[in-house]
């Protein structure tokens, strides 16, 4: 899932404050896009406003944990599930969103 550098930050934030563990999102300082990992096929039903499904046919750089270039993790990869449950990351990418826009949460 492909966002606004912005609004993944303050989703992981929202994510976190409800104890739902982050797993991988990557930072593309030079795009100033945020990557969060979802399970494959996740893809070709995403319908959230605001963000990018990259399906079949994309592809996104993964930087080497601590690595100290263009791209930098949010959250570092490690040991375990590699994706952040979808349906909470849709909910917080909502709220994150409709803060973006100046709305109430």
């Amino acid at each position: 899932m492909c966002v606004s550098a912005d609004v993944g930050v303050r989703a992981v934030r929202d994510l976190e404050a409800r104890g739902v563990q982050v797993r991988p999102v990557l930072h593309d300082l030079c795009s100033g896009r945020a990557y969060f990992l979802t399970p494959p096929g996740t893809a070709q039903d995403w319908q959230q406003d605001g963000t990018r499904a990259l399906g079949s046919g994309s592809w996104v750089v993964l930087a080497p944990p601590g690595w100290d270039g263009t791209l930098r993790w949010v959250n570092d990869p490690t040991n375990g599930p590699a994706y952040t449950p979808t349906d909470d990351l849709a909910a917080a990418l909502v709220a994150a969103i409709v803060t973006e826009g100046g709305g109430e949460r």
